[in-house]
């Protein structure tokens, strides 16, 4: 379904987002980004050639605070970025399709780690960084090839040249070195990186409602010790072109985003499954898993799925199952990652498995190192055999490298 005939085909009816029902005005506005009315007085006046040098060579500390249950995400608004947020992080994955019949599969992602409350072996990060209270940012992409069967992945860090990255409070707008990401004035998104040879130039078309997950729906993960927002953008129409080499290709497919901004607490939990999928029947997926040390599941963890005419389930940790079905271990970090799975929603008739493309798909990008990479996904939707493509992203089942030493984030 095209854009235009997404909105046209909603322009009588409610929209679901989240387990909430909206009016199509405000359904619309969140998922295709019209400007917000100039009388939004959450929306921030846009700063000055002064201010924005402050916020890059900071000399007093951020004012951070927790996710509020009691505020509903509000879009496009909350695409930009957020001062108050600890943690934040704008993530992008997709499946591309060349003129020629060439596929890929891509990843995108923009981190900002406020650390005033951070410890490295033991010691504040801020007795380190004074005067200045700078936020740290980092970010990867990966490329996988099927035709080759190659993955490529690259990473960015603005350490030590902090200055090297930004990101604006009114909107999207990122830039990581060579990696960067903005929000049109039409709505749709501006992605692009490179990896290796290979360079990535696309326009991403949201034509389906956001998710919001956790609290009532209205996009809060309500964690024992920290509390962040969360909520993402399922399917969006994607074209654009792809340089491999010296040879230019335009591209069309799908991809998924997801926003995450507010507090971490690393000493809460062990790590995390989370993945998500495009079904050839229209439907798009997600489950995730949030692990704690002694191996149990954090009963905030949560999942969703959205039907083609934007109705959206959203499913607590106990009514669906993940299962592992086959490991690999890196041999460069002796990790081992549970790389394919079995999910199943008993409620919805849905049980699906999810096949890794290649297994070597590890993203080190420091302080984190995890598996992020492509997978099929085939299996049962309702009673109908399905097929699909999706992504997973896990850490691994041995203790994560550098976990001891470097700690983040503070209970609420």
């Amino acid at each position: 379904m095209s854009h235009s005939e997404f909105r046209s085909a909603h322009a009588a009816q409610l929209k679901v987002t989240g387990n909430r029902q909206l009016p199509d005005r405000e359904g619309c506005r969140g998922c295709c980004g019209a400007k917000a009315s100039a009388g939004n007085e959450d929306k921030a006046e846009k700063p000055g050639s002064w201010e924005k040098f402050w916020d890059r060579f900071r000399l007093r500390r951020y004012h951070l605070k927790p996710a509020d249950v009691a505020k509903r995400v509000a879009l496009p608004e909350e695409h930009r970025g957020h001062t108050d947020a600890q943690w934040e992080w704008w993530y992008f994955n997709g499946h591309l399709e060349t003129a020629s019949g060439r596929k890929f599969d891509y990843y995108w992602s923009f981190f900002k780690v406020i650390m005033d409350d951070d410890t490295f072996l033991g010691i504040p990060v801020r007795h380190v960084t004074k005067p200045l209270y700078v936020p740290f940012f980092f970010g990867g992409t990966s490329l996988f090839d099927h035709e080759k069967k190659e993955y490529v992945f690259g990473v960015r860090s603005t350490l030590p040249f902090f200055w090297m990255a930004r990101y604006s409070k009114e909107d999207m707008d990122l830039r990581l070195l060579d990696y960067t990401a903005r929000r049109e004035e039409d709505g749709t998104f501006r992605v692009r990186s490179s990896v290796r040879r290979n360079k990535l130039d696309l326009q991403l078309t949201p034509v389906r409602p956001p998710i919001l997950y956790g609290y009532k729906g209205n996009g809060v993960l309500d964690f024992p010790e920290a509390r962040h927002n969360y909520y993402s953008l399922p399917r969006l129409e994607t074209t654009g072109t792809i340089k491999t080499g010296r040879k230019v290709e335009t591209v069309t497919g799908v991809s998924w985003m997801d926003h995450q901004y507010g507090f971490i607490y690393s000493e809460e939990f062990r790590g995390w499954e989370w993945m998500c999928a495009h079904l050839d029947n229209g439907v798009d997926l997600m489950f995730a898993h949030v692990r704690l040390f002694d191996g149990k599941v954090l009963p905030q963890s949560c999942g969703a799925v959205m039907y083609p005419d934007g109705r959206t389930v959203l499913l607590e940790k106990e009514q669906f199952v993940l299962r592992p079905l086959r490991r690999w271990k890196s041999w460069l970090t002796r990790t081992t990652y549970a790389v394919d799975w079995e999910m199943e929603v008993p409620g919805m008739g849905i049980r699906l498995s999810s096949r890794a493309h290649v297994d070597a798909q590890q993203m080190i990008l420091w302080p984190m190192i995890f598996w992020e990479g492509s997978n099929s996904v085939s299996g049962v939707f309702e009673g109908q055999e399905v097929s699909g493509q999706g992504f997973l992203e896990t850490f691994g089942d041995d203790t994560l490298v550098g976990r001891g030493r470097y700690k983040t984030g503070m209970r609420r």
